[in-house]
């Protein structure tokens, strides 16, 4: 990937470096959209000090009966979420499948990031699951 075919840079939160240099790896375009939508579902509301209403409550859904209603009520925070945090993104489309075996949720998330030339959609996967 040459420079001139990178939009969006962030830092790498695990801190891993895969280049051997032993600095600093950075996420570039899609993968770094993903990995903010991941931190906009992970993060509490309340929890970044200078940005009290970043994240999305998630948890409150976790025990929650597991059926369609609390199905949309996930999508609908998400979707919300992904709009208010994530402005690099367009044509959110999250999809939530109730898993009862495994009491959990799989969400698969899809959207088309907003300045990047070939405007393909981007899809990843998330789990909403109780932790025992």
């Amino acid at each position: 990937m040459e420079n001139s075919d990178i939009y969006y840079i962030d830092v790498n939160k695990i801190g891993r470096d895969f280049t051997g240099k032993k600095d600093v790896s950075l996420l570039t375009n899609d993968n770094a959209i993903a990995e903010s939508i991941r931190n906009i579902l992970n993060t509490k509301p309340g929890s970044r000090v200078m940005d009290p209403l970043f994240g999305t409550n998630l948890e409150q859904y976790l025990f929650s009966p597991i059926d369609p209603i609390t199905s949309l009520q996930i999508q609908k925070t998400i979707e919300d979420a992904i709009e208010k945090f994530e402005p690099r993104v367009d044509d959110v489309n999250v999809n939530v499948v109730k898993n009862e075996d495994k009491q959990s949720y799989d969400v698969t998330i899809t959207y088309k990031s907003i300045l990047v030339r070939d405007n393909q959609t981007v899809s990843f996967q998330y789990q909403l699951k109780k932790v025992r």
